[in-house]
């Protein structure tokens, strides 16, 4: 389970390293309970398909989730790790 667990480290990368405009698959979500909540409370979880639409060196980044346009904070832009949608 362990190997498991380092070999899907390696497939996902930060949302803010991902490219603009192409369907990225959720993986995780780094840090605690309330920022998980707050993110699926956007439809942002584990497993959902997203896309980054604009971002900034440390301002808000817009994204597109289920055809709705959101702009999020850095903070909590920076917890998402994606994988690319195959």
């Amino acid at each position: 389970i362990l190997i498991i667990n380092i070999i899907k480290l390696f497939f996902m990368v930060p949302i803010y390293l991902a490219p603009k405009n192409t369907d990225l698959k959720v993986a995780s979500i780094k840090e605690c309970d309330n920022v998980r909540l707050r993110l699926s409370e956007m439809g942002i979880f584990p497993g959902s398909v997203l896309s980054v639409a604009q971002t900034h060196d440390r301002g808000p980044a817009v994204i597109n989730v289920k055809g709705t346009r959101l702009a999020i904070g850095w903070g909590l832009f920076s917890k998402i790790f994606v994988d690319f949608e195959r």
